[in-house]
Order: structure tokens, then sequence, then C-alpha cells
């Protein structure tokens, strides 16, 4: 009796629920189709919209407050390969680009080459250069089926003035056709002339065939078949726009107007051509129902759609209209009457359609039905209108457009109507993105959702808000000149989300006005999406919203009208705001206005639920934005009742939260493909084979893999959710008094109050009135834990039927239908899904009878089946000791096997048991036997699946991530908890690291030498093995404690070979962290392994910079070396960039390093020479040089200048480029002094020479730069000291040469020297010493080497006329020296020699 009365209790429970789900299934198939939301009833009239403050509103908008919501996730921006960069230097005639997002491929043509590249990260760059003419025009179709071989998975179609081009291209679907590899055919697989007829656009229809837009404003195909017939050639060219004689005339022959067609584009869904001319005609091409023909059947031309857009307002200027930029289909599944639309330059939309009334059947017209405007014409709205769009893209209900900004920029503008699923009118939000550079490209990334988990039988595609569980948010590739920018459109739900991470937990204002425009009810849906899908960051922050805006139940009783007096109720916004098929409690259904819904029909009992209350979110809700008002039985038993007036009265309702409302719409949109729907069918019959008669599953197994995943995520939800459970548990103490009266006593009991002269005395005392508030306000959370209760028993046995209906489809579902009675076949046949959890015990039964039996003659398949089974079926249960036990057993078992096979199976089967049973696993001893046993991986997987199963919400990560507070008691537990488990997987691998370490050493004294290097061997490949298992683990804290293992034990280097994601931020934390040398020099090391070069030279100059620090400066120079390579391996390096700014940075850094390193090194050997006073002094400063960088000014004011490094102090005014030439030149004449100083006991050779090549060394620094090497202060300083100091002549003429100085500059020193008389050569006893000098100068062997032609004639020429004024000069002179007849000798051979 008690098992029937359990049994009864939850079936009534699954029935409740069950009408919750079905009532809001009801509802969500009444949205509005596009045609709807226009207004559009006829083809005859053409209506416009876009002119009101309603139609764009602006997130702005006070009444809104969503400037906080975001609309689209960062941009993601890659650039062009480098190799196409530098492409476009090549060009001759032309380039183009476009995109392929079917294959996520992007081109670029130049004349007659097209390049094809994977613009999602700019690799798989392939290129096609086999043709002589420049391209004009490229397309990827879809070649005819099986035509050619299975690799060729489209043909790459390209024009040119001669011909038309075929190449088949292949794809690697290893990974994805996105990401797969691409390769181009080396030939083409068609070729054809093109008739001297230039086709500027193609287009492929589903079936294979593909047409083109002639510049003669004729259509074409290229009809191509696998082999020559009789009448016709394997590959030709058709012209559509002419008579059926165009199959037997060349094209040349044909006539057309010169309005050249520019755009083809083909409606996949209705197998309709629609083709746009240059002037802006469209023309529409019926391709037939098949597929397989085409005729044109209208045609719009550009001055009759300005005519008729025209009269939709006067007001507006014509020019708006014109200019039609593209032309774009609507699919079937976006609307059932309108078929086309259109994009003018201003950004005007034209909706037309191609059937009388948007009926359904083939096109016989074009007719513009609907006009939108852009945003900027609503006239109480003053904001910048679009002009110039040239890249339009539209998609399910999103429309983007490019039009310029400013030169070189573009602005993207957004409009979607996804914030307004349920308006009455379309309204849509816009966004505005700035892109760089000129958009060439703009395409919508195909979507590849299952359409199965989205549903059939629906008459459009639904709005986002109700499919964004399953759909990917909306991805688009703007294409330009620098690159492609990957722009994704955000989801209510991914909007929600990123509202909560910029929350951080608080109640903000984004967060109410985000809740408030979608009423509650749906955000709590989203809230529920994101914690059982979303990040674990997220769902906790998911988890308290919806929890701090869900409202509690309440018990409303509405306000009695007075006898006599006949009120009409105003209608409240939200009721103003309900999109049609939502039933409003006291609200008299009605139908539709035009073009609507039909309201719900009369079967479908209203709901007891209106609006709950809402916490306070600061303002009344939106004005169409409300999501449906819900209802149940209650409700429509106090609808009953009447007034004494005759007229219905609304009776007392209990209005649930939207707590629970969210809970049925997340649940419901989740299995609503599946609901309503048959569970079996019979597969389609393959041509020429018999029809089957086996039954199969109507769902794949993968899709009912995803649902039974999300539901069982939302019964552990339910289940494991604090507040819920509470609501769930708990007795309230005040009802056990009244007891739990049904919702109809409890309408009965409120009826007696609102009847005339019925009050009881008393009742409108405060006391009695608080008194009965309390009642029923516990009535209504009774009510309201009745139904989370009843909720969670339906998610819990749709999990479990449809984990069961996984199994039977991954064990051939037909041959387990097949083994059931025929009764039992019989209903199946007819069942729902529906009916299956609600009445359908015994049909499971069978089921799960079937496919056990499948397996009896399989002890260990029947054992793993039975196990699944024992999880899809909480009933089946199993002791944990029994478990434990029997793993224990195969464990022992396998030690004792000697063919791996038996003892790896055995091992395999203990692993799997032990998993079932980890909460009360003794793991150490478990963990300690299979080290014995050598079984790693099972070690490494039991480990792993003990901490997640022990710590299944992942507190021990929140705690680690929050710094291990102490105060967090469940934290610290469940890290505790954790620790434990990683230990076990640390000893394993201590214990392998050991003996890779130790076994040489411990066995070469007892084994032959071979044993042990197979020891060492075989533990180093159970270590390797064991690493990589436990890194593949995507537990962060294994990896943590893993990577601090490795630290500890000196593996730094096997450490930096991991490839994890939480490297980076395990290092990064650890870097933060003191002391952070180490960290940081792994950090670096592992930035450069993974090729973030920008990310590495910015911790090399952390390092660098680091002070205090235990490195040297040389070792800090060594770092800024290294961080300029890795800044200058860095992409996208430029002046401007980031990367080039740091680069700068780097250079100027290690500059002033190497000559802190260089004043370093100079004190370092001036130390010695120092008096013992100063010497202390200099070690100081070394120390100090050696402990930080500093900066240029320190390093000459503290260091350089006190101590007299001469050589250190011209490097740092050269490096500061500090223009004074008294200071160079008094540089310069200490460091000539120093070098005489410390040469002062050498020969005068040796003088000369030390001096020469302390010149030379300086001077192939400085050389470049007159600021710095004043060559004329340098060669009359340098002469006099040879003068003065008898040094030998000419080693200043040659040590200048040997820096780079040219003959000619030196002769025009010295001859201004010479010519300067200069009485210090006459006191130093030389007066010819000047023209000697310059004597050895010309005379030098070397004087015309490295020299052109032109530069010797003129070097000839200007030492032949100085010689000649240097003999003038000699010969006036009265002196009868030997000296000067010697000089005057000299300068005649020389005369003779420039003269020969």
């Amino acid at each position: 009796v008690m098992a029937s009365a359990s049994s009864t209790a939850a079936a009534e429970s699954l029935a409740n629920a069950c009408q919750l789900v079905e009532e809001r299934l009801e509802a969500g198939r009444r949205y509005l189709d596009l045609s709807d939301l226009l207004h559009i009833t006829s083809n005859s009239q053409t209506n416009l919209s876009g002119s009101s403050d309603n139609d764009y509103p602006v997130a702005s908008d006070p009444s809104l407050d969503l400037t906080s919501l975001p609309f689209v996730a960062p941009v993601k921006r890659v650039p062009l390969p480098q190799e196409l960069v530098d492409q476009f230097n090549h060009m001759l005639c032309s380039c183009s680009m476009g995109l392929f997002t079917d294959i996520g491929r992007a081109y670029l043509t130049v004349d007659s080459t097209i390049f094809v590249w994977n613009y999602l990260d700019g690799s798989d760059l392939a290129y096609f250069d086999g043709l002589s003419e420049v391209i004009l025009c490229v397309s990827l179709v879809k070649p005819k089926p099986g035509l050619f071989q299975s690799h060729i998975k489209y043909l790459l179609v390209l024009t040119t003035p001669q011909q038309i081009v075929l190449l088949g291209v292949s794809l690697n679907e290893a990974n994805g056709l996105a990401c797969g590899e691409m390769h181009l055919q080396p030939q083409p697989l068609f070729a054809v002339s093109s008739d001297n007829v230039q086709h500027l656009a193609v287009a492929g229809s589903p079936s294979g065939r593909i047409f083109l837009a002639g510049k003669d404003g004729c259509l074409y195909e290229i009809v191509y078949q696998a082999q020559d017939s009789w009448f016709s050639r394997k590959c030709r060219l058709v012209n559509h726009s002419t008579s059926t004689l165009s199959y037997l005339l060349p094209s040349f022959l044909s006539f057309s107007s010169e309005d050249a067609l520019v755009q083809l584009t083909v409606d996949s869904t209705r197998n309709i051509l629609y083709s746009r001319s240059e002037k802006g005609s469209i023309r529409v091409f019926d391709l037939g129902a098949n597929g397989q023909e085409c005729m044109c059947v209208a045609t719009m031309p550009a001055e009759r759609l300005v005519e008729l857009a025209s009269m939709c307002s006067r007001d507006l200027d014509k020019n708006i209209f014109r200019h039609i930029v593209r032309i774009s289909p609507v699919l079937a599944s976006e609307s059932c009457t309108l078929h086309l639309m259109a994009v003018s330059q201003s950004g005007v939309r034209f909706y037309f359609t191609t059937t009388e009334n948007g009926r359904p059947g083939r096109p016989t017209l074009i007719s513009l039905v609907h006009v939108r405007l852009p945003p900027g014409y609503a006239q109480s709205l003053v904001t910048t209108r679009p002009s110039s769009v040239h890249a339009v893209c539209h998609r399910e209900g999103a429309f983007l457009f490019c039009s310029p900004m400013r030169e070189d920029v573009d602005m993207l503008w957004l409009m979607d109507g996804d914030s307004y699923p349920f308006r009455h009118s379309l309204t849509e939000m816009q966004h505005g993105i700035e892109i760089s550079g000129r958009t060439w490209a703009l395409e919508c990334v195909p979507d590849e959702t299952s359409g199965q988990l989205i549903g059939a039988g629906l008459r459009s595609e639904p709005p986002l808000i109700l499919c964004q569980h399953v759909k990917p948010a909306p991805t688009f590739v703007l294409l330009t000149a620098q690159g492609t920018s990957i722009v994704t459109k955000l989801r209510p739900v991914d909007q929600l989300e990123q509202l909560l991470i910029d929350s951080a937990g608080t109640d903000t204002p984004a967060l109410r006005s985000f809740f408030r425009l979608y009423q509650g009810d749906e955000a709590c849906a989203m809230c529920l999406m994101l914690v059982c899908s979303g990040k674990p960051q997220v769902r906790a922050l998911a988890e308290q919203a919806y929890l701090r805006y869900g409202g509690e139940p309440q018990y409303h009783v509405p306000a009695t009208p007075m006898p006599g007096v006949a009120t009409a109720a105003a209608p409240s916004p939200l009721q103003a705001s309900t999109p049609l098929g939502y039933r409003v409690p006291g609200v008299v259904p009605t139908t539709a206005g035009a073009g609507g819904s039909p309201w719900l029909p009369s079967t479908i009992a209203p709901s007891s639920v209106t609006t709950p209350r809402q916490p306070d979110l600061g303002q009344s809700p939106v004005v169409g934005s409300a999501m449906p008002v819900r209802g149940g039985a209650a409700a429509g038993a106090a609808g009953s009742q009447a007034n004494v007036l005759g007229r219905p009265v609304s009776g007392p309702e209990v209005l649930k939260s939207n707590r629970l409302h969210g809970l049925v719409i997340c649940f419901s949109r989740l299995i609503a493909p599946l609901w309503d729907g048959l569970l079996v069918q019979q597969p389609a019959a393959t041509p020429g084979q018999p029809t089957p008669t086996q039954l199969c599953s109507a769902v794949g197994a993968d899709e009912i893999n995803w649902m039974a995943q999300h539901v069982q995520r939302l019964a552990d939800f339910l289940d494991g959710n604090t507040a819920l459970a509470a609501t769930l548990k708990q007795t309230d103490t005040r009802m056990s008094t009244h007891g739990t009266p049904s919702d109809h006593n409890v309408h009965q009991k409120m009826l007696r109050f609102m009847r005339p002269g019925a009050t009881p005395a008393g009742a409108n005392s405060p006391v009695v009135q608080q008194q009965l508030q309390q009642k029923h306000q516990a009535e209504a959370v009774a009510a309201e834990r009745n139904a989370l209760r009843d909720l969670c028993i339906l998610f819990r046995r749709t999990g479990e039927v449809l984990s069961l209906w996984r199994i039977l489809c991954e064990n051939d579902i037909s041959s387990i239908i097949g083994g059931l009675s025929a009764s039992h076949q019989d209903i199946l046949k007819q069942m729902k899904f529906c009916h299956l959890i609600v009445q359908g015990q015994p049909l499971c039964s069978a089921l799960i009878a079937q496919v056990t039996k499948r397996f009896l003659s399989n002890r260990s398949a029947s054992e793993a089946i039975s196990a699944r089974l024992r999880q899809v079926c909480p009933h089946l249960y199993s002791a944990d000791d029994a478990v434990i036990t029997q793993a224990s057993e195969a464990l022992a078992v396998a030690k004792t096997k000697t063919v791996a096979a038996e003892r790896q199976a055995l091992l395999e089967e203990s692993l799997q048991l032990y998993g079932k049973v980890t909460h009360h696993l003794p793991l150490a001893s478990v963990c300690s036997q299979y080290s014995e046993a050598h079984f790693f991986s099972g070690l490494v997987d039991l480990c792993l699946a003990c901490a997640n199963k022990r710590d299944p919400q992942s507190l021990a990560l929140h705690h680690f991530r929050q710094h291990q507070p102490m105060d967090d008691v469940a934290g610290v537990t469940a890290y505790t908890i954790r620790r434990e488990c990683y230990d076990c997987v640390v000893k394993c691998l201590d214990d392998l690291y050991s003996r890779t370490q130790n076994a040489s050493i411990t066995s070469i004294s007892s084994s032959p030498l071979k044993v042990v290097d197979a020891a060492i061997q075989a533990a180093s490949q159970h270590y390797e093995d064991t690493l990589s298992r436990t890194l593949a683990s995507n537990d962060e804290l294994v990896h943590i404690t893993v990577y601090d293992w490795l630290i500890k034990t000196g593996q730094s280097t096997r450490l930096l070979l991991v490839n994890s994601p939480f490297l980076d931020t395990y290092l990064t934390q650890a870097a933060e962290k003191e002391p952070a040398d180490a960290a940081l020099g792994l950090l670096w090391k592992y930035y450069e392994r993974t090729q973030n070069f920008a990310a590495a030279a910015q911790v090399l100059g952390q390092l660098a910079e680091r002070r205090p620090g235990d490195q040297t400066l040389q070792q800090r120079v060594e770092y800024l070396s290294r961080a300029v390579m890795c800044a200058k391996s860095c992409n996208l390096l430029t002046a401007t960039s980031p990367a080039g700014q740091t680069l700068h940075n780097l250079e100027e850094k290690l500059e002033v390093a190497r000559i802190q390193l260089q004043v370093q090194s100079a004190l370092h050997l001036a130390r010695a020479s120092l008096p013992e006073g100063r010497q202390a002094a200099a070690d100081r400063a070394l120390d100090e040089l050696n402990s930080e960088l500093m900066d240029i000014s320190k390093l000459y004011g503290e260091y350089a200048d006190p101590f007299d490094l001469c050589e250190c102090k011209l490097a740092i005014v050269h490096c500061a480029g500090h223009h004074d030439p008294a200071l160079v030149e008094s540089l310069w004449r200490d460091i000539i002094n120093q070098e005489l100083q410390q040469s002062h006991l050498a020969s005068a050779d040796a003088r000369a020479q030390s001096l020469s090549s302390k010149v030379v060394s300086l001077g192939q620094l400085y050389a470049q730069s007159q600021c710095y090497f004043p060559v004329a202060f340098l060669v009359r300083h340098l002469e006099e000291l040879t003068a003065h100091l008898r040094l030998p002549i000419g080693w200043v003429a040659t040590a200048l040469q040997q820096v780079g100085l040219s003959p000619a500059l030196l002769l025009n020193v010295y001859d201004r020297l010479f010519k300067a008389k200069d009485p210090c050569w006459q006191s130093a006893g030389r007066p010819l010493h000047v023209l000697n000098a310059v004597h050895s100068l010309l005379a030098s062997p070397d004087l015309f080497a490295n020299l052109l032609q032109a530069e010797r004639s003129a070097l000839r020429l200007n030492c032949s006329q100085a010689v000649a004024s240097y003999l003038v000069e000699l010969q006036s002179t009265l002196s009868q020296e030997s000296e000067l007849a010697h000089t005057v000798a000299n300068f005649k051979r020389l005369q003779a020699k420039f003269q020969s």
C-alpha cells in the first residue's frame, strides 16, 4: 500500500511538472515571424519602419540603462601573412580580396595569381599561379555530387577576360573543414572560354550548378559533366538571358543590355537565383523545385524601386533609396513570406516577396513589401546616419554593414532584435565598432548546429533567446588590407555572463537593467544555463544572481469591483508587452492583429501565476520586452467563479517566483526537440533496396547525450543548491497548525472575503490582516516548495530516461527493439517522449531487460552494461564495500597473471570498480599495490578521480585561488582532501625518479651492465608515462602540485617541456612572490619556448632591472641582450606598435647598461693606480655598479667623472646625444694624454703605435659623427704632439685612414692646417712638419685604393693642385737648409706622379 501510494504521488508530481513544461513549450512556439514583426499584410502594399524611437532603442536611454550591456566580444584581429603583404608591392594591374567562410579561408588575387589562407590564424597559405591573365572574379562552390573523387570537396572558380577555370579543392577533415589543411589541385579540372565576356560574379547552387554574372548583363552557367557526349562538350558556357538557341550558339552571338550584372546570390532553401546589376536592377530566376531549371520570372528596375520606396514617405530624400550595394536572400528558416532583402548605399533595407502574398510556391513576381530605414531617422533622436555603405551581411535577424567613418577607418554597424524577442514590431539594438582599414569583405561564419537540438516542424527559425542554449554566438569576419577582424555577437546568455564577471558578485545597476530587460524569468533561465554549462568561475556568480533576482512566491488577491460599477481595466505595461500566444489571467483571449499569430487554444488552461513579485530593480519593467505570463489550474478554478453582476472574477492566485519559472524555461528548452516527438521511426529507404522494417531512434545518440548531460546538470543544481534545497526540505512550522490546504480550498476561503456583505466581523483589524497575510505567504511558499519538488522528480526521471535511451542507441537499438514483444513494439511506435517519462515505467523495464540480455554470453560485457545501468537507474543499488572487495580480488588475481593482456584487463577492471567508490576508498593502500603491479596509469587515473569526486564543486581550487584563507573551513577541507590524493601521485613519481637516478649506483656491483641499463630504461619510461598522464589532466591543482615537485627535485628543464595552459599561470604567480628570480628565469624561458616573445622580453627586462638581485652586471646585460633578441622576434614589429616601442626602450636600456659595464671595467682597471685612500671608494663604486642598472646621468656624475674615466665619459656623452664641442675636445685631449702617460717609457715608434691603436679603436666607434670625433682637432693635436715628441711622421694620417676617413677629407684638413701658419711648428723646431705629414699622406701606396674612377680622378686633381701650391710656397722660402731641399724634391716627385 505504501509503495502504491508513493508511486501514485510520484505520478501526480510528474503530471503536475509536465503540465508546467507543456504550457511553456506551447507558449514558446508562438513567436512571431519576420513578416509579422514588420506588419506585412500583402504584396500590394509597401510599409515603412525605422523612423520611430522604438525601432532603434538607444542603450544610453535612462529608461533602459543598458550602457554597460556588452553586445560583442572583443574583436579578434589577425594580420595578413607577411608573404601576402609583400605581394602588394608586385601588383601590376589589380588585386581583390574575399572570404570563404565555409572553409575558414580568405583569398587575395594579385593580377593572375590567387592566394588562399586560413583567416583564423594566418596559416595554411596556398596559391595558384597557372593563369596568364588578370583574375576578375573568384568564388568557391560545391561540385555536383558524385562527379569527382571524394577528396574534392569544393570547386574554386576563377574568371579572366578570356577563360574560366575550375580548380579542385581538397580539405583534410581531421579537425573539421575550417581547421583542416587545404590543397589546391595543380591542374584545372575544367577550363572554358569566356567568349570575350567579362564575368564579374559567380554563385553556386546546392546541387552543384555554377552561375556567372556577365558584364554584358547576361546570366551564364557553366555546364560541366564527366565526359563529352555527342551533342555537348564536357564543359561549356550557356547564356540563360537569351533563347534556347544559346545551347547551340556561342555567347558572343547573343545580345543583351549593357547594364552589367555585379552580384548573384542563391536562395538554397527555395531554389531561387537573384541577380543585381550595376545600376541597381534586381532579377529573379526560378531554378525549379528540383533546382535543375533556370528561367527569369521577374525584374525590379532600379528607378521603380526608388519610386515604390518613396511612396512610403514623401518627406525622405529619394537618394537614400538609390544605389543598391547588396542583395541577400531571406531563407525559409528566417521567414515564410519574405524572400529577398536589398540594401542601399545609405543603409536602407528593402524586403521583397516573389509569390502572391508570400504564399508557398514557385516565384512569379518580385514585389517590394517593406522598407526599413537605418538608425538616425527618428525625429526625436540625433544620431549619426550611415552613408557610403560598401559591405553588408545578414544572418538570422542580425544585420551588419560597413560605412566609412574617416580615412582608412570603417564603422561596422551591427543591429539585431535579440534584446526584444517578443515585441510585436521589429525592434533592434544598434552597436558600432571601428574597423581599421577599408573593408573588402564581410561574411558570417556558418552555423553547424544540429537541427535535432533545435526542433523540427517549426515554421521559421525561432528567436535566439529560445535556442541560445544550443546555438553558438553568431560570428562575423571582416577582411581588410591589414588582415581579418573576427566579430562575435554576444547572445543574451553571453551578455549575462559578462555582466556577472564584471559585477564580481555584487548588485550592480547593469544586472538589474538586464533582469528588467528580460523580465526576470528569462534572465533566471539564462543564469541556469550558465550554472549548468558555463565556465567554473561564472557558475557561482550565475547562481548568486539567480537567487538574488529570482524573487519570492506571493499570494495575490485581486481588487474586488464595487457592485453595479462597471470597470474597464487598462492593460498594465506587462500585459501590453506580453507577446502573442501567452494568456494573461483576467484578460479574455482575442485573435492577433494583422499578420500576428493566434492566441492559445481554449483547451490550454490558463496559468495560476501572473507576474511574481520582483526584487527592487530600480525601475518599472521595460515596455515591449516582457516575457510570457504563466498560469495554472488553480487560476482556472478561481476564474470560473462569477461576481454578482455575472462577470468573471479573477480569484486569488499564487504568484510563483521567477526562480521556478526559470527552471521550467531552462528545462523545457533543453528537452523541447524531443518532448512531443515520437521516440522511434523507420529508417529512410535506400534507392534500389527493400524498405526496412526495423525501427530506429528518431533522435541521434549525440543529441540524446547532449540533452542527458544538460538535464543532469540542471537536476544536480536543483539538488545541490542550498537555498532551493531549503525551500524543498524545510517544513514551515506555521503550517503545522493550519495544515496545507489545496489550492481550491484556499481560493474558496479567499472568495468568502471577496463577496459583498460576507466579510466576517473583525476581519479588517490589523492583527487579523497580519495573521492572514502570514498564512497566505506560508501557503505560497508551500505551493512553490511542492512545485520545486515536482520539478526535481521530473528532472531526475528525464535524466534517467535519456541516459537509458543513450545506452540503447550505443548498443544497436534496432535489435533491442526487435526483441520486444509485439505489444511493446506497438506501444513504442506511438509513444512520445513525455509519455515515456510519465507512464513508461513498464516499457523502460522491458528495454533494460533486452539490453542486458544481449550481453549474457559475455561476462565482462555484461558486468559493464550492468554497471552503466546502475548509474542510470538509482534504484539498482550496490554496497560500496562489495565493490571494493570485488576490485581487490581482481587486483590480487592480476598480480598472479603472467600473460600481459589478461593482467592488464584485470587491472583495468579493478580500476573501474575502485572508481565507483572513491569516497570510501583506502587510496594510499590501493596506490601502493598499483605501484607494485606497475599499473601507474591506473594509479594516476584513480587519484585524479578520487580528487574530483571528493571535491565535486572544486572548492579546493576556489580556496587556492583565494590565497588559502584559513577561515574558509569548507575550502580548507576540500584542499586537504585533494592534496591527499595528489600526494599519492607525487610519491609514485618520486619513487620512479629515484629509480632512474639511483639504479646504476645500487645495481652495478651485483648485476650485469645490460640488466642495469634495462632497469634504468624501464624506470625512465614508467616515469615519463606517469608524468605525461598526470599532466594530461585538466585538473589545475594536480598540475600545481607536480610543478612544485619538479622544481623541488631540480627538474626545471623538464618543467619547461610541459605543454599546459596552467603552466603560464603557475609561473606568473610564482614570479609575483619573493624571491622571484628563479621563477622569472623559468617564466622567460617558457615564453621563449612558446614563442610569446613579447612576454619573454618583458620578463627579461624585469630580471635585468630587479633590485636588489643576485645577478651581476654582466648577467643584467645578458638579460637585456636576450630581451632585445626576443623583442625583435615579435610579429608586427613597427616603430609605432607596442612591440616596436618595447624594443626601442630595451635597446636604449641595453646601450646604457653596456656603458655601465664599460665604466665598471674601466674602474676595475684603474683601481690599482689609485691612491690607497680612493681604492675603498672604488670598491664601493664597483659594488654599486654591479648591484643595479643606473641611468646615464648617474653614471657620468657619480662614477665616470669622479674617477676620471675619460673614455667612459666620451661614451656617455655620445650615448646621451649631448653636443658640446669644447667638452668633447677636452675628453679627447685627456684620453690622448692618459695614453701618453701609460707609454712614457716606451720608444717613439711604440708610443706612436699605442696612440694609433687608441685612435683607431675609438674612431671606429665615433667616426660616424663629427660631433664626437672632431677630425680637425685630432689632426692638429696629434701632429703637434708628433712634432714635439719627435714621433714618426705620417702615423696620424695612416691611423685616420684605418678609421675610415677618406684621403680627400684628410687632405682638406691638412691643407687648412698648413695654411693656418700656426707658430707651434716653429716653436717645436719643425717648421715643415705639416708638409712632411702631407707628403706622407699623398705618397701612400693605398691613396687611391677602394675608390671609384670618378673619385680617383677628382682626388688626383686635388692632389696635383695642392702639391703645386705647396711647391710654390716652398720655393718662395729663402732658407737654404737641406731639409727644405729634401722636402721640395719630395713634392716635385709627387707632382710628377700626379701629372703622369
